[in-house]
């Protein structure tokens, strides 16, 4: 939140910046309403809690390593591992499929493109 003030007053919010915050905020919530269902607090939990929670819901739950981070700093928390979240794999044709393709369409007369 301090960050968040600081750049306010230089600057004016943006929406990315509101949302960037936004969810973060709501992902550390859900986390301790999951510790709390659990009869666990924050200083209470172990790394297989965080990665068991991690595991079982959306990737968006990733975004709380910065919030675990900053509580382990200030010592409400032990230092939670939260990895960087992963990206898909691109899908799509592979490479020589792709030359097929595009060496077949510069040799018919009209192009599949246009």
């Amino acid at each position: 939140m301090p960050r968040a003030r600081r750049r306010a007053s230089r600057s004016a919010s943006t929406r990315g910046r509101a949302r960037w915050a936004y969810t973060r905020i709501n992902t550390a919530v859900a986390l301790l309403e999951h510790l709390a269902s659990l009869d666990l607090t924050l200083s209470g939990a172990t790394q297989l809690e965080i990665d068991r929670w991690l595991a079982a819901g959306p990737s968006t739950r990733y975004e709380v390593r910065d919030f675990l981070g900053w509580t382990a700093r200030r010592g409400h928390s032990d230092d939670l591992l939260v990895p960087h979240r992963g990206k898909a794999e691109p899908e799509g044709i592979d490479e020589d499929t792709h030359w097929d393709s595009s060496s077949s369409a510069s040799t018919t007369r009209t192009s599949p493109w246009t």
